[in-house]
């Protein structure tokens, strides 16, 4: 792997760290703001291993396990995939993976492509897993660290009946989100969560607005 390929990486994966640590996971702040050397030196060789290893790739040094930071056993698996192309056969060695480990959430992240068949092969194990897929290309750069897009919290579930509450509404009356939008893929968003959105304002200083992921 090159330098350059190299840096590209390490972008991608203190964007991974950060969104993470938005959707509330334990990303320890040694790993948010991880120096380049340290991240450089997970593809160098082990001193301690055979002459004849392998050298470590995107998958075998990048991979982990995270648990929510108020409750560690809701963990996510993130999967830095080695593979130009993402097959039905790669979505269900991941399955298998996170069946054994006894994790319903993952995220893929690729350089290549996912077949369509492996979309759908995504899709249809829902009922037991929830598998996002970010190509690396989309995570080179945080997009909720750009100036035009506003502060984004998403509501815990006490916080959105106490929101419906004291606005007197149903949540079906809520402006809407999008949870293929950039920002809601972003926070990995599910249908049914509401996202308080903060945004500045020339006459009111800030301006808050809530949209219904659907």
């Amino acid at each position: 792997m090159d330098s350059e390929e190299l840096n590209r990486l390490y972008r991608v994966w203190k964007t991974v760290q950060k969104m993470l640590f938005d959707r509330g996971y334990a990303i320890a702040e040694q790993q948010l703001n991880l120096p380049y050397p340290v991240f450089r030196s997970r593809f160098e060789p082990d001193p301690s291993a055979p002459i004849d290893a392998p050298p470590r790739t995107r998958e075998t040094a990048l991979s982990f396990v995270v648990g929510k930071r108020d409750k560690h056993e809701d963990r996510i698996f993130v999967f830095f995939s080695d593979e130009a192309k993402i097959s039905v056969a790669v979505v269900s060695s991941y399955a298998q993976r996170l069946n054994r480990e006894e994790i319903e959430r993952a995220i893929i992240i690729y350089k290549g492509t996912v077949t369509p068949t492996a979309k759908q092969g995504i899709q249809d194990l829902q009922p037991f897993f929830f598998i996002e897929y970010f190509d690396e290309s989309e995570l080179v750069v945080n997009i909720t660290e750009h100036e035009l897009v506003p502060q984004h919290v998403v509501l815990g579930e006490d916080e959105k009946k106490a929101l419906l509450k004291r606005y007197k509404v149903k949540e079906t009356q809520l402006p809407k989100i999008q949870t293929s939008d950039p920002v809601g893929r972003y926070y990995g968003l599910s249908k049914g969560q509401v996202v308080k959105i903060t945004r500045n304002s020339e006459t009111a200083g800030k301006y808050v607005t809530y949209r219904l992921a659907i």
